[in-house]
C-alpha cells in the first residue's frame, strides 16, 4: 500500500511541475469551480452525515453551497508520456481536500494499425459514459447514475493497466477495437458502503484514502457483531496483500456507436481485517452502450451486476448480490443540452446474520438542462425523484420506504 504521505508528496510534486517545468515539457491544466443551490424534500441524514439516504444533500442544506472544486494538471514529458493529477475540495462532512487521481500514461503512435499503451498509478477504470470530462466529471448532469456514483465512491485502481488497440482505419474497417487488463491493490474494503448503505445517486467522489462515516447501524456498535469495524471506512487500503484484476473489451464504429464490456474482481480475502477495516471479496460485470447520434439526440445505457462477501466463504457474515442499470436520452436544442435518465437499482441480502438486513430496491428519474455561456461558464439545472426501499432504515427508527425529491441549480466555471 502506498502511504498517504507519499501520495500527498507526489501530488505536490505534480503541481510544482506545472510551475517549474522547462520549455521541453508541455503543460495543460484543468479547473472546475461549481457553486449551487439545492432544495431537498423528504430526505434527512444523508450518507455523508451518517445516514442511509442515497442523496448527497438533505433538507438541512444551505441555499448556496460549494458543489465541488477540482484542479488538475497534465505534464507531457514527451509526446508519448504524460503525468496526470487531480485534487478536489468539498464543503461537507467529509474531508475538505483530497487526491482523486494521480497516474502516468504511456501512449505511443500506432504501429501497423495497432497501439499498445498503458498507465500506472491511482485512477478510475474507464467505464463511465457520463463522467468523461477531466477529473472524472460530467458536463451535463449534476447527479451521476447509481452505477457511476458507486464507481466514484469505492472503485479506484492503484496499479497498472495495459491496453491494446486495433485501429480500423488502418485495416479498411469501420470498427476500432480495444482490449485492456489491469492489476491493482488497495481496494479491499470495496463493497462495504454499497452493502451497508445501498446505492446512491450523486456526484460526490471519495478521494484516495479519504475516510467517510458509516451510518450508526447496530451491528457496527461496540455491542454489534461487526464491532471490529471502524465507524469510518476507507475503500482504498490494502488489507490482505493479494492483487486484484480487471479487464475490458471496447468496440467503436465510425458512426460513434460504441459498446464496452468490463469485469472487476478485487480478489480480496473475505476473512481478513486490518486497522478497523474488513476485507470484502467484491466482483462485478458491466456493459455500456452508446448510440450514434440521431440528429441532435443520443442514447446511452449501462448495466452492472455483481456480488460481495465478507467473512468465511462457507458461512459468510455478509453475502449480497447487487445490480443496477440506467438508460438516458441527451438532446441538444438551441444551445441547451437536455437529459432524461431512468435508474433502477437493488441489493439482495443472502446471509442470515441477525440485525444486518441489507435489502434495498429503488428507482429514480432525473431530468437536467445545461447551457454554456461564453468560453468558461455553464449553467445546469436538475430535478431528481427517488423511490427507495431500504430495510436497514428500521435500525435507525426511520420508515423503510422513502420518496425524495431534489432540485439543484449550479453555476460552473471551467478552464481546460
Amino acid at each position: 500500500m502506498i502511504p498517504k504521505t507519499t501520495i500527498w508528496h507526489a501530488s505536490a510534486m505534480c503541481l510544482c511541475l506545472s510551475q517549474t517545468a522547462s520549455a521541453d515539457i508541455a503543460l495543460d491544466t484543468f479547473a472546475l469551480l461549481d457553486l449551487r443551490s439545492v432544495v431537498v424534500d423528504g430526505s434527512s441524514d444523508n450518507w455523508l452525515t451518517g445516514g442511509l439516504e442515497p442523496l448527497r444533500f438533505d433538507s438541512s442544506g444551505t441555499a448556496l453551497q460549494l458543489g465541488q472544486a477540482i484542479f488538475g494538471t497534465n505534464v507531457d514529458f514527451t509526446p508519448f508520456v504524460k503525468l496526470s493529477g487531480y485534487v478536489s475540495a468539498y464543503d461537507d462532512d467529509g474531508e475538505s481536500l483530497g487526491l482523486n487521481e494521480l497516474f502516468l500514461t504511456y501512449r505511443p503512435l500506432p504501429i501497423n494499425g495497432y497501439r499498445l499503451s498503458g498507465r500506472a498509478g491511482i485512477f478510475f477504470p474507464e467505464i463511465s459514459l457520463e463522467n468523461t470530462s477531466p477529473g472524472w466529471t460530467s458536463t451535463h448532469v449534476l447527479s451521476n447514475s447509481a452505477i457511476n456514483a458507486w464507481i466514484g465512491e469505492e472503485i479506484k485502481n492503484t496499479g497498472v493497466e495495459i491496453k491494446l488497440e486495433r485501429l480500423g482505419k488502418y485495416h479498411f474497417s469501420s470498427w476500432d477495437a480495444a482490449v485492456e487488463i489491469a492489476a491493482f491493490e488497495a481496494n479491499d474494503p470495496a463493497g462495504s458502503l454499497l452493502t451497508w448503505r445501498g446505492w446512491g445517486i450523486h456526484d460526490r467522489q471519495i478521494r484516495y484514502q479519504e475516510q467517510t462515516r458509516f451510518a450508526a447501524l447496530p451491528m457496527l456498535t461496540e455491542a454489534g457483531v461487526f464491532n471490529a469495524q471502524s465507524p469510518y471506512f476507507d475503500p482504498n487500503i490494502e488489507i490482505d496483500d493479494r492483487t486484484g484484476y480487471s479487464g475490458g473489451l471496447t468496440l467503436k464504429h465510425s458512426s460513434h456507436f460504441a459498446i464496452h464490456s468490463f469485469f472487476y474482481d478485487n480478489n480480496a480475502d473475505p476473512k481478513a481485517i486490518k486497522d478497523g477495516q474488513y476485507s470484502w471479496h467484491t466482483r462485478f460485470a458491466h456493459i455500456g452502450i452508446l448510440s450514434p447520434r440521431f440528429g441532435s439526440t443520443r442514447l446511452k445505457a449501462q448495466y452492472l451486476i455483481g456480488d460481495t462477501i465478507m467473512g468465511d466463504t462457507k458461512t459468510a457474515m455478509v453475502n449480497a448480490d447487487y445490480s443496477s442499470w440506467y438508460a438516458s436520452i441527451d438532446h441538444d436544442l438551441q444551445g441547451w443540452r437536455f437529459t432524461l435518465r431512468y435508474d433502477d437499482f437493488r441489493v439482495d441480502d443472502n446471509d442470515i446474520t441477525l440485525m444486518d438486513t441489507n435489502n434495498q430496491d429503488g428507482d429514480a428519474w432525473t431530468i437536467a438542462a445545461a447551457r454554456k455561456f461564453g468560453s468558461n461558464f455553464k449553467v445546469l439545472a436538475e430535478a431528481l425523484l427517488i423511490n427507495d426501499r431500504n430495510e436497514a432504515r428500521m435500525y435507525l427508527g426511520n420508515e423503510i420506504d422513502q420518496r425524495s425529491t431534489q432540485f439543484q441549480i449550479a453555476i460552473q466555471w471551467r478552464a481546460e
